[in-house]
Protein backbone atom coordinates (compact mmCIF):
# COMPACT_ATOMS: atom_id res chain seq x y z
CA UNK A 1 0.00 0.00 0.00
CA UNK A 2 2.85 2.41 0.81
CA UNK A 3 4.42 1.77 -2.58
CA UNK A 4 1.15 2.68 -4.27
CA UNK A 5 0.85 5.90 -2.24
CA UNK A 6 4.46 6.82 -2.93
CA UNK A 7 4.01 6.13 -6.65
CA UNK A 8 0.80 8.17 -6.73
CA UNK A 9 2.52 11.05 -4.93
CA UNK A 10 5.42 11.01 -7.42
CA UNK A 11 2.98 11.04 -10.35
CA UNK A 12 1.08 13.92 -8.76
CA UNK A 13 4.30 15.90 -8.27
CA UNK A 14 5.31 15.35 -11.91
CA UNK A 15 1.84 16.40 -13.01
CA UNK A 16 2.01 19.51 -10.81
CA UNK A 17 5.35 20.49 -12.36
CA UNK A 18 3.91 20.10 -15.84
CA UNK A 19 0.87 22.19 -14.93
CA UNK A 20 3.12 24.91 -13.49
CA UNK A 21 5.10 24.94 -16.74
CA UNK A 22 1.90 25.24 -18.78
CA UNK A 23 0.66 28.08 -16.58
CA UNK A 24 3.94 29.95 -17.10
CA UNK A 25 3.65 29.43 -20.86
CA UNK A 26 0.08 30.74 -20.83
CA UNK A 27 1.16 33.80 -18.84
CA UNK A 28 3.98 34.52 -21.32
CA UNK A 29 1.55 34.11 -24.21
CA UNK A 30 -0.96 36.41 -22.55
CA UNK A 31 1.71 39.09 -22.09
CA UNK A 32 2.74 38.69 -25.72
CA UNK A 33 -0.86 39.12 -26.86
CA UNK A 34 -1.24 42.27 -24.76
CA UNK A 35 1.98 43.69 -26.23
CA UNK A 36 0.87 42.83 -29.76
CA UNK A 37 -2.52 44.45 -29.20
CA UNK A 38 -0.90 47.62 -27.87
CA UNK A 39 1.46 47.82 -30.85
CA UNK A 40 -1.39 47.16 -33.28
CA UNK A 41 -3.52 49.87 -31.69
CA UNK A 42 -0.63 52.35 -31.83
CA UNK A 43 0.04 51.61 -35.50
CA UNK A 44 -3.68 51.81 -36.28
CA UNK A 45 -3.83 55.26 -34.68
CA UNK A 46 -0.74 56.35 -36.66
CA UNK A 47 -2.23 55.15 -39.94
CA UNK A 48 -5.56 56.82 -39.22
CA UNK A 49 -3.75 60.06 -38.44
CA UNK A 50 -1.83 59.80 -41.72
CA UNK A 51 -5.04 59.16 -43.66
CA UNK A 52 -6.73 62.16 -42.05
CA UNK A 53 -3.70 64.34 -42.78
CA UNK A 54 -3.69 63.22 -46.42
CA UNK A 55 -7.41 63.88 -46.69
CA UNK A 56 -7.00 67.37 -45.24
CA UNK A 57 -4.03 68.06 -47.50
CA UNK A 58 -6.03 66.97 -50.53
CA UNK A 59 -9.00 69.07 -49.46
CA UNK A 60 -6.87 72.14 -48.80
CA UNK A 61 -5.03 71.58 -52.07
CA UNK A 62 -8.30 71.68 -54.02
CA UNK A 63 -9.54 74.79 -52.23
CA UNK A 64 -6.41 76.86 -52.82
Amino acid sequence: MRVLLHDTQMNFEKFSEQVEGLIKDVQKTEQGIKTTNALFEKEHDNIMGDIIDLGLAALLGTLC
